[in-house]
């Protein structure tokens, strides 16, 4: 038995969709995990890039873990679909790109994800005037 009556019911559940739950995932203020020691089976490769850089610390904002290498696997650090929806959603702001959510999935380490971010980034530039590309490049530079 529906106690709020089935017709209530279905007008409260049309509303669910993929895109409304990743955007609640994405918008929940989480409490930042404790910042732990890097425990993964591979040695620290350090990142080569500032983009690299720039996406180690989005990484170890949303891991809490204190070192993230280039070379590192997002699950093996403790990685999982919450934090890959919260992480996706703070690569999207930070860079101004599309970035699809099974991308974190299938290019899993901040060097491989870097090639993703550096190809959107140039695909966006592409189609703006010069003006444009460089408030864009502006907005999306690491902080000095």
């Amino acid at each position: 038995m529906c106690t709020e009556g089935l017709q209530r019911k279905l007008e409260r559940v049309r509303t669910v969709n993929q895109a409304s739950i990743m955007e609640q995932l994405a918008n929940a203020q989480l409490v930042a995990p404790a910042q732990t020691e890097r425990r993964v089976g591979n040695e620290y490769v350090e990142p080569a890039t500032d983009l690299e850089r720039r996406l180690a610390r989005l990484w170890q904002e949303a891991l809490g873990v204190s070192q993230i290498g280039a070379e590192d696997d997002f699950f093996d650090l403790g990685g999982n679909s919450l934090v890959a929806v919260q992480l996706a959603s703070r690569i999207r702001d930070a860079f101004q790109i599309e970035l699809p959510l099974p991308t974190l999935f299938e290019r899993s380490t901040v060097r491989a994800l870097a090639e993703v971010v550096e190809a959107a980034v140039l695909k966006r530039v592409e189609s703006m005037s010069e003006a444009e590309a460089e408030g864009l490049l502006a907005a999306i530079a690491p902080p000095a």
